[in-house]
């Protein structure tokens, strides 16, 4: 018998509703799982339990009264630690919010909250999302779920390792080069950063920008698409989002790969790529030609994007950690410090290039798919 920890949240939800599996038991397997390999792992860095399972008692006590239960309804959720949960201590991985209790839940947690999860604890980020790893100087280092003595990424690595393990059957994480997708591929889970606007944030540096983005981190795709089902609840000031159908994320529609014509690039033509990785890509693509109609190589035309990047990614610290930088400089680390030194040097010039760049580049990708 799958123990209930280990189940898909699709599947643990279903059985929920059908009154064969509790939400209390779901969070007390969940809780045994923390437990035992939490403390090998670092994922898992702050924690609700008591209040949790307080709240399935109540959810488990609504499944027993009948009526409509909303999707996510009795399903423990971690919440990365970028994100604020009221009540509960909120560090972003800086010591300078080391003992900041926010008082209430940021707009993305009630959503969740509201179709029915509950939140377990928060997951381990580098300091202010800034890095391909998950360390900070307040809870240290997340550990790797195969490896220990290698990294899972970052900068959502607290959640992807949570997922990876059992912990936790559904997590939140943030994106801005990479921060779902890479812990995901370290950790063997299902990451996705989602249309820009898609999911309402308002707690974001800079208003009309598509860099920091707010995505779902799951262990299957249709686990995926519930939770980002529930965080794209229309609503909040966010003055990117759009109107849509939010419970339509969740039906995904079969498809035919033997119709699909795909294009797979091994370093996208401009990123560095090690031998052994290129290696098992090509092992792996030529498995999957198999089943496709047809599999192109070939590299979009993407020409200086690594510099409009680094450019880009300036505007958002410097709007972000000013006062961070200027007030708080002797409890900032090292690569937050250096990376608003760093934006601090960029020119007008340089920022005017940057946005020119960006727009050619996304039209000639747009191009590129018309092929």
């Amino acid at each position: 018998m799958t123990i209930p920890c280990d189940l898909s949240a699709v599947t643990a939800r279903r059985l929920i509703g059908e009154g064969a599996l509790s939400p209390v038991e779901l969070l007390d397997s969940c809780r045994t799982r923390v437990e035992e390999i939490n403390p090998r792992l670092n994922a898992i860095v702050a924690e609700r339990f008591d209040d949790a399972r307080k709240e399935a008692e109540v959810a488990g006590d609504l499944v027993l009264g009948g009526g409509d239960l909303p999707p996510l309804h009795g399903l423990p959720i971690g919440v990365k630690d970028a994100n604020e949960v009221g009540g509960l201590v909120s560090t972003y991985g800086s010591l300078i919010y080391k003992d900041n209790v926010p008082v209430e839940d940021e707009g993305l947690v009630k959503a969740v909250r509201a179709s029915g999860a509950i939140v377990m604890g928060k997951t381990n980020t580098p300091e202010f999302t800034a890095g391909a790893n998950t360390t900070n100087l307040v809870y240290g280092t997340t550990c790797n779920p195969f490896d220990t003595n290698l990294t899972c990424g970052g900068s959502s690595g607290g959640t992807a390792v949570a997922l990876s393990t059992g912990m936790l059957p559904l997590a939140m994480g943030s994106d801005m080069g990479g921060s779902v997708r890479l812990p995901a591929t370290f950790c063997g889970i299902v990451g996705h950063r989602p249309t820009p606007g898609l999911v309402p944030y308002d707690r974001r540096a800079m208003a009309m920008t598509p860099l920091d983005l707010q995505g779902p981190l799951a262990r299957t795709v249709q686990d995926a698409a519930l939770l980002l089902s529930a965080m794209a609840t229309p609503g909040g000031r966010d003055p990117m989002a759009f109107l849509h159908d939010a419970a339509e994320l969740r039906n995904l529609e079969p498809t035919d790969l033997s119709s699909l014509r795909i294009g797979i690039s091994t370093d996208l033509g401009c990123a560095p790529v090690a031998k052994t990785i290129r290696n098992v890509f090509a092992e792996r693509m030529n498995r999957l030609a198999r089943h496709v109609a047809r599999l192109d190589e070939c590299d979009p035309a993407f020409g200086p994007i690594l510099d409009v990047f680094w450019i880009l990614r300036g505007m958002y610290f410097a709007a972000s950690h000013k006062r961070h930088y200027e007030e708080h400089l002797d409890e900032l680390g090292a690569i937050v410090r250096s990376n608003y030194e760093a934006a601090m040097e960029m020119s007008m010039e340089d920022v005017g290039w940057a946005c020119r760049e960006q727009m050619r580049i996304c039209q000639e990708f747009d191009g590129f798919f018309e092929e």
